[in-house]
């Protein structure tokens, strides 16, 4: 079989993106599985802003091989909040290589390796430092990028400790920003924000006290768990 059973993959895959801690998460999450012509595809949905990252996993000897990492977003919400924009494309492709990760683990694969067109390398751009080794080459359909990422035990916790790192300075990002940014604060004050659509046309979400520009809503970052 290409990887293991679908009904106990997508189990699995739930339980997971589940157990992300929502406290540590700007968005929430839910991902779907299918089977394609090429492989198993994976969508992982965020939910506040209707974004979505489709993965196309294949199993190899000895890794497991990402051959597509699509992003669809909606540029809309760039336009009411570059923030919050900028936020949700770096979480949602950074919680995507953390979902590849998980499906090489139950797979008992130690290399997770993406092959992937220029259009969806650039969506990993971002976050290019979390991988041991970059390369590209001509294919007969076009050129590739390569990204390699290692998932044994002797990697495993740099690479948590990078994940970290980019949490980290993510949070500090929202932080320095949302004392100007009224959508991205009133997002973050929203009691259950977990509800909320970010494309809805931006209002108070409740009465709050005016808020001077030296201050912020949201308490500095701290470091964050995998």
């Amino acid at each position: 079989m290409l990887l293991v059973n679908k009904e106990a993959l997508m189990q699995n895959l739930k339980f997971y993106v589940n157990s992300w801690a929502h406290q540590e998460l700007v968005f929430c999450y839910s991902v779907t599985c299918s089977a394609s012509s090429t492989g198993i595809q994976l969508t992982l949905h965020q939910k506040q802003t209707g974004f979505s990252l489709k993965l196309i996993l294949q199993t190899a000897a000895g890794c497991l091989r990402i051959c597509e990492f699509k992003l669809e977003e909606d540029p809309r919400l760039s336009r009411n909040s570059a923030s919050l924009y900028e936020a949700a494309l770096i979480e949602i492709v950074l919680h995507s290589v953390l979902l590849s990760i998980y499906c090489a683990q139950l797979q008992h694969k130690e290399e997770v390796i993406f092959m992937v067109t220029p259009e969806d390398a650039a969506d990993l751009m971002p976050i290019e430092d979390l991988f041991d080794s970059q390369s590209s080459y001509l294919t007969a359909f076009g050129k590739r990028h390569i990204f390699t990422l290692y998932t044994n035990s002797f990697y495993l916790d740099d690479l948590i400790d990078h994940v970290n790192s980019i949490k980290v300075m993510l949070g500090q990002h929202l932080w320095s920003c949302q004392r100007t940014d009224r959508v991205l604060r009133n997002y973050l004050q929203h009691p259950n924000r977990r509800e909320e659509s970010l494309l809805s046309k931006p209002r108070p979400l409740y009465p709050r006290p005016k808020v001077h520009l030296e201050e912020n809503v949201i308490f500095f970052p701290r470091v964050l768990t995998l």
